[in-house]
């Protein structure tokens, strides 16, 4: 009856200190991943317009004319 006794109270123990190491887990985790948005006028996590701007008139300047033809080169190359 003692051993039963002691092994519940180890396992109560193991239990508390785990869900005391989760809590300090987890608090410690709190906003870490937040999106500030002080000082910057937007979201850390939004795209910046000026380079997505930048980026889609790169894109649209790109001459794709030629881009069927040189994939079915590569796939003869390929297959050889």
């Amino acid at each position: 009856m003692m051993q039963q006794n002691g092994s519940i109270k180890v396992i109560l123990l193991i239990v508390v200190i785990a869900a005391l190491a989760a809590g300090a887990f987890f608090y410690g985790m709190n906003g870490r991943y937040a999106y500030p948005t002080e000082g910057t006028g937007r979201s850390v996590g939004s795209p910046d317009t000026s380079a997505t701007a930048d980026v889609e008139a790169e894109l649209q300047g790109m001459d794709l004319d030629g881009l069927d033809a040189e994939m079915t080169d590569m796939e003869k190359e390929i297959s050889q």
